[in-house]
């Protein structure tokens, strides 16, 4: 009888947890599609599209001027330059300019459709396959985490933004790899999010290259990877008006890192509130990129060694998996350029949170709970609500403010970092089962290491 009715308990948490995560993946699509259309209008696409006929046309993608009036030739508003195309905003890889040619080939509304059905569906899958691994170990908590991240991350879809489509191919890449089926179709999607941000989810292989078992995997990813890029630089360097791509790609670069540019992290730049990472804080204490950018690669460096040896300490197993990958999702957070709307990459991230709640202990539910609650100041809406109704308020923004109210983003990955990786480092350690005992890890839990 008690079976039973523990049984049926697991039953309705289940099915209450899927009723929660179709809500909310209802939500992100509709509001994100509202507000696309009333509010950012695809904008970061226009980019890619512009540069892309330039890359059909044979002229430069590189150059916003040319992307700009590619753009226009395809049915752009010629009226005003959008905000995608000032100098120097095209800094996509060739891969990525590439696999867009198809829709640079339409015009730019019908484009915008495609992109938008085709990544948001993709991104959607990709929570989904996430989601049906967390189900099955806590399923309340779990559909609670994904949730929020689809309620406060609605921004990709509203920019039209390739990191929907990058994030979305590694979720369904992680899926394949960790349940070791259509492991074909996982090389292939790690392969393009690669392509399109490499920035984003290189961290995630370099999970998988480290992984003694998963190392032939991220080795084929690897070749993948080559196999798709290798025609586009080709295509791109045999072109004249194109064959300095790399030196133009650099150029840009440097030119929106520079102080008071949009990828500035210091407080001269506006739009440092949307950027994530420990530079950006950092730069609070320091605007000057000789201290912040050393102090940055040296910490993370320290955080990713520790992440390694607790790697090398834990009995391999999805328990160790899950753990380790969550970590190493935020950390990819920290060193490199990223923006707000990249947490979309954190959906591979739960299945570590689920491993953490079904665990229990004062480690689990502490854990548990500073997760769900670090996606209040995630969502890119907490930004908003601080910029609209708190900072006006304001006699004057003390760097203490700032730090909390408009770094928010920063501060919630480092603090999610630092706890993700003392928790998998602690039970590296203990090698713990999710009773809390220091007996070996749950049998259902491990696997035959090849």
């Amino acid at each position: 009888m008690w079976t039973q009715s523990k049984s049926q308990r697991r039953g309705w948490r289940t099915a209450a947890a899927c009723f929660i995560l179709v809500v909310c993946v209802v939500f992100y699509v509709v509001r994100g599609y509202h507000d696309e259309r009333t509010l950012l209008h695809s904008l970061d696409f226009r980019t890619v599209y512009g540069a892309s006929r330039c890359l059909l046309k044979g002229t430069n993608p590189y150059d916003s001027e040319r992307a700009f009036m590619a753009y226009v030739e395809g049915g752009g508003p010629p009226a005003t330059k959008l905000p995608p195309f000032q100098p120097h905003e095209v800094v996509y890889l060739p891969s990525a300019l590439a696999m867009i040619t198809p829709l640079g080939a339409m015009q730019v509304d019908r484009a915008i459709s495609v992109w938008l059905a085709l990544s948001t569906s993709i991104y959607v899958l990709g929570v989904l396959l996430i989601g049906s691994l967390c189900l099955r170990i806590a399923p309340l908590t779990s559909a609670i985490g994904i949730g929020l991240l689809l309620l406060g991350s609605t921004k990709p879809v509203m920019l039209g933004q390739p990191e929907q489509l990058s994030s979305g191919m590694c979720a369904i890449a992680v899926w394949c790899f960790l349940t070791r089926r259509f492991e074909w179709l996982g090389v292939v999607c790690f392969a393009v999010a690669l392509a399109f941000k490499p920035h984003v989810v290189g961290l995630i292989w370099l999970f998988f290259l480290l992984c003694r078992e998963y190392r032939s995997i991220a080795l084929r990813v690897l070749l993948a990877t080559l196999i798709v890029c290798a025609p586009a630089v080709l295509w791109i360097s045999v072109v004249p008006a194109s064959a300095h791509w790399l030196h133009d790609v650099g150029s840009n670069v440097a030119a929106l890192s520079q102080h008071g540019m949009t990828n500035d992290p210091g407080p001269a730049n506006p739009s440092a509130p949307n950027l994530v990472g420990l530079k950006d804080l950092l730069s609070l204490m320091r605007d000057d990129p000789h201290f912040y950018t050393p102090v940055t690669y040296i910490f993370c460096g320290l955080l990713l060694g520790a992440w390694f040896l607790a790697l090398r300490r834990f009995q391999p197993s999805k328990q160790r998996d899950y753990l380790a990958l969550a970590a190493m999702a935020l950390l990819s957070m920290l060193p490199v350029y990223h923006r707000d709307y990249d947490v979309g990459l954190l959906i591979v991230m739960f299945p570590g949170l689920a491993v953490l709640a079904k665990r229990g202990g004062r480690l689990g539910i502490g854990a548990a709970a500073i997760t769900l609650l670090a996606w209040i100041p995630l969502a890119h809406n907490f930004q908003v609500v601080a910029e609209k109704y708190v900072i006006p308020h304001l006699h004057g923004v003390s760097a203490w403010e700032t730090f909390f109210w408009l770094r928010s983003v920063s501060w919630a990955s480092l603090l999610l970092t630092l706890v993700y990786l003392g928790c998998f480092y602690r039970l590296s350690q203990q090698q713990a089962t999710f009773t809390g005992t220091s007996a070996p890890i749950d049998p259902r839990w491990t696997r035959a290491v090849p």
